[in-house]
């Protein structure tokens, strides 16, 4: 008998099995961590924007099936997108508008989102729809703000990505999230106006670092107008 098929999620190890014509996984935990609402929720499937998941109580814990069938992580998908050489720009950003509904989406289902890990193995695409979902993992309590975890994700789709024009855009996002003190609202909007202006221009990279460049010097030339204004005088 060979090595049954398991599967890496939010640093835990579950096992993948047949159930019913569905691919499940399956992660044991305590019932005591977990919130009676939040399991509630999940009992419940109604919020789409998180895997299903069944439940099974035995030896004093709590079993989660998730169905994960017609899914992938994203950290495999984005191999998938490399091989099939499709553009990784247009993937990720919708990727990540995604994972923004989904939140979006938990959130008004009352779950907290500091409950939901925002990594490569926990957020779930599939590949023919793009539809995205997200793995609930009891136990991993986020600190960050929304802005730091939207950034760490996209930083960590950069380490593993090696395109220029993702490398161009996700600077330009990241830098746009911090500095406009974006919320996780006006995050997905600017990401599906990202989304578009790739769809509407082949290559934007020089583009937009011409743009970044003419801006750069616009608020130079500004600042020198403005320091000649102050200390020039007359002989």
């Amino acid at each position: 008998m060979g090595d049954r098929e398991k599967i890496i999620v939010g640093n835990k190890e579950g096992l993948i099995q047949d159930i019913g014509g569905r691919r499940k996984f399956c992660l044991p935990y305590t019932k005591k961590g977990i919130p009676s609402y939040i399991l509630k929720v999940l009992k419940e499937g109604s919020c789409n924007g998180i895997l299903k998941i069944d439940f099974v109580e035995k030896d004093g814990c709590i079993w989660f099936y998730y169905d994960f069938s017609g899914y992938v992580q994203l950290e495999k998908i984005i191999f998938q997108w490399i091989e099939r050489e499709k553009c990784l720009t247009k993937e990720l950003l919708h990727c990540l508008s995604k994972v923004a509904d989904c939140l979006l989406t938990a959130e008004n289902h009352l779950i907290p989102l500091k409950e939901l890990s925002l990594d490569l193995d926990t957020i779930f695409v599939n590949p023919v729809t793009s539809e995205v979902k997200i793995a609930y993992i009891p136990g991993e309590i986020q600190d960050l703000t929304m802005q730091e975890r939207i950034i760490n994700l996209i930083s960590k789709t950069n380490a593993v990505v090696d395109d220029e024009e993702w490398n161009a855009y996700s600077g330009i996002v990241k830098e746009k999230i911090c500095l406009n003190n974006f919320g996780l609202i006006d995050i997905r909007k600017f990401l599906s106006e990202k989304l578009r202006e790739v769809y509407n221009n082949d290559w934007p990279v020089k583009k937009l670092v011409r743009e970044e460049i003419i801006e750069e010097l616009f608020i130079k030339e500004e600042k020198n107008s403005i320091l000649k204004k102050i200390f020039s005088f007359e002989i």
